[in-house]
C-alpha cells in the first residue's frame, strides 16, 4: 500500500504546477457496513440514472446524457482514484488554493466530489477502472 506521501509525490509529478498541493487520506463513510446495505447507488448503472434524472431528466436518453456530460479526468486525479479503488476504506483529499477534491470509492466505481462551495463549488463525477474519464452526476 502507498504512503501518503508517496501518493502526493505522484499526484504533483502528474501537474508540477499544482502547487502548492496538500494530500491527506481520510475515512471514506460511504464504505462503512452499516452504510452499504442502504446504498442504492453503488452500482454503476444505477449511479448513471441518479445522475441523468437529476442533472437532465428523463427527458433525455441515458446515452445522450453520457455523450455529454463525460469529459477527461485530469491526469493528477487517476491517481487518486486508483488509490481510492484499491484502498475503498480511505478517501483522498486533495486541497489547493482553490480547490478540494475528496476521491473515494463507492461501490463499484469512484466518486470525485468538490464538495463545498467556497473550494470549487459543490459538483461530483463518477469514473471506473481505468479512470481516463469522468461523468458529472451533480452541480450545486
Amino acid at each position: 500500500m502507498d504512503t501518503v506521501i508517496e501518493l502526493s509525490d505522484r499526484i504533483r509529478s502528474k501537474y508540477p504546477s499544482l502547487t502548492p498541493v496538500y494530500v491527506c487520506l481520510i475515512d471514506n463513510e460511504h464504505e462503512r457496513p452499516e452504510r452499504i446495505a442502504e446504498d442504492q447507488w453503488r452500482t454503476w448503472p444505477s449511479a448513471v440514472e441518479a445522475g441523468r434524472n437529476y442533472l437532465v431528466g428523463s427527458g433525455w436518453g441515458t446515452t445522450e446524457y453520457i455523450r455529454v456530460y463525460t469529459e477527461p479526468t485530469p491526469t493528477y486525479l487517476r491517481e487518486a482514484c486508483r488509490f481510492a479503488f484499491e484502498n475503498p476504506q480511505q478517501a483522498v483529499q486533495i486541497d489547493t488554493p482553490r480547490l478540494r477534491y475528496i476521491v473515494h470509492r463507492r461501490g463499484e466505481y469512484v466518486e470525485i466530489e468538490l464538495p463545498f462551495h467556497n473550494h470549487g463549488g459543490e459538483k461530483t463525477w463518477k469514473t471506473l477502472p481505468p479512470f481516463k474519464s469522468r461523468l458529472l452526476v451533480n452541480v450545486d
